[in-house]
């Protein structure tokens, strides 16, 4: 008995690491809807004269071109981490972790997966679009000040940034909080490439209701399993 309930367990185990092991990327096609809240500013640093002068920073709303990849809803929203190309209408994406990701400065994708998952949610479902277009257009300066630049200084370096002093004074906070934490977190990066080019940009990817009913699955039989073999001993 101990010795079924112990291959048991072990079966279980791996089938909680399969599915909560990446399936492989593949390319897939985004097409741009238009932005959502942002704010223009101007843009320098040594990061190439080609992305000098006046940007739109902020959100970006996208679909996916048929149907999504598995963990995608079919329309998202997104954050520029790429300074080094141009939005093209349609782009060839593939989904990759911000982990190990740079376009400039080591540990760059974690430091934006950090702000990205600290404070993107909360601006896309502020009500007050006024106040939305500000923390919009600042979260995007603090990403690429993060992606392009080892401190948090907007105005030297390989990122340098001219904006109104809302959109600057709430993107020092960002950057504040996040050289004030372990600056590690994980996103989604959809890497352009291919056909279309364009640029690189950061995600949040959903859940998928099956993964998780087999998971909760995998861990309720655990638990019964665990209970029926302290009964045994």
């Amino acid at each position: 008995m101990l010795r079924f309930v112990y291959r048991s367990l072990v079966s279980l185990s791996i089938l909680g690491c399969l599915l909560l092991a990446p399936s492989p990327a593949s390319a897939d096609v985004i097409k741009f809807i238009d932005v959502g809240p942002e704010s223009t500013v101007t843009v320098g640093g040594s990061i190439g004269s080609n992305y000098h002068g006046s940007v739109r920073a902020g959100e970006m709303e996208w679909e996916w071109v048929g149907t999504p990849p598995a963990g995608f809803a079919q329309s998202f929203y997104a954050y520029c981490v790429d300074l080094a190309h141009f939005v093209q209408p349609n782009q060839t994406v593939t989904p990759v972790s911000s982990t190990g990701f740079t376009n400039g400065v080591a540990n760059g994708g974690s430091k934006a997966a950090w702000l990205f998952n600290q404070y993107a949610a909360g601006i896309h479902a502020l009500g007050d679009t006024a106040t939305a277009a500000i923390n919009a257009a600042a979260l995007q300066i603090a990403i690429w000040e993060a992606m392009y630049d080892t401190t948090r200084d907007l105005s030297s370096g390989g990122f340098t940034v001219s904006a109104g002093s809302s959109v600057l004074y709430r993107a020092n906070q960002y950057l504040t909080a996040l050289y004030n934490s372990d600056m590690t977190s994980v996103a989604t990066i959809l890497n352009a490439s291919g056909t279309y080019g364009g640029q690189d940009q950061i995600v949040r990817q959903v859940s998928e209701p099956s993964t998780l009913l087999l998971l909760g699955l995998a861990f309720f039989g655990f638990a019964t399993l665990t209970r029926r073999q302290t009964k045994v001993s």
